[in-house]
């Protein structure tokens, strides 16, 4: 069957990010933010508790902003509408600064447009771990703020996280497509290609080798796709 839709992850896929250097420079900002509120060190370890939950999850009634919260407010004592005021803040000033630890991917925006000119439905399968507008804000330092993304996977829209393979499910359903008619592209072998692959996905994987099945560059991907996915 013929391919329908390409999934994108982001992160180091589509925006050079380096989770590792990211992630910590995240959190000390979340938790500079929220210091009067609570000790640093415990809101982080709570929002990083409170996120291994949403990745465990099982329950496809719950989304994972449901799932977060869930475990993360009956462990503070402040109210909820003031950490909410508070969050909402930190994701519209404080967050675009993090900006400065990543980096556009040259030529990705250009190809990606040109394979949505082509009448691929595109989505931004990134680990739905964020709120929406933190999504799009890196979606946006991407330099893919312009392509009309026929979906982007974020906390409040989802149900499962990467790498449960129902995440993957989720999002054939919605875009009403069956496996063999989408390709999943990314960086992360254990959380973009190997649960893909499970449900019949077939996927290619940005790496610098050319090491287990299709992989290579973002380049390299591209190329692939141009080829008819041979």
């Amino acid at each position: 069957m013929a391919v329908k839709a390409i999934l994108f992850d982001l992160d180091d896929t589509l925006l050079d990010t380096n989770m590792d250097r990211f992630i910590p420079k995240y959190l000390d900002a979340l938790g500079y933010k929220m210091k009067h509120l609570m000790d640093a060190k415990k809101l982080i370890d709570l929002v990083l508790e409170s996120t291994y939950m949403m990745v465990k999850n099982q329950d496809p009634k719950l989304t994972n902003e449901q799932v977060f919260y869930n475990h993360f407010y009956p462990r503070t004592n402040f109210s909820r509408t003031e950490f909410q005021l508070l969050i909402e803040e930190f994701y519209e000033i404080d967050f675009p600064k993090l900006k400065v630890f990543t980096n556009p991917i040259p030529f990705a925006a250009i190809s990606i447009q040109a394979l949505y000119d082509e009448g691929y439905k595109i989505a931004i399968a990134t680990n739905p771990l964020f709120p929406a507008k933190a999504i799009y804000h890196r979606i946006n330092w991407a330099g893919l703020s312009h392509i009309k993304f026929d979906l982007i996977t974020t906390y409040d829209n989802s149900h499962f996280c990467k790498p449960n393979h129902k995440y993957y499910l989720e999002i054939l359903e919605k875009m009403d497509l069956k496996p063999d008619q989408a390709v999943m592209i990314g960086d992360d072998y254990n959380n973009d290609i190997i649960p893909a692959q499970s449900i019949g996905i077939r996927t290619f994987f940005i790496n610098s080798t050319s090491e287990k099945g299709k992989s290579g560059s973002l380049q390299d991907c591209f190329d692939w796709i141009k080829s008819g996915f041979k």
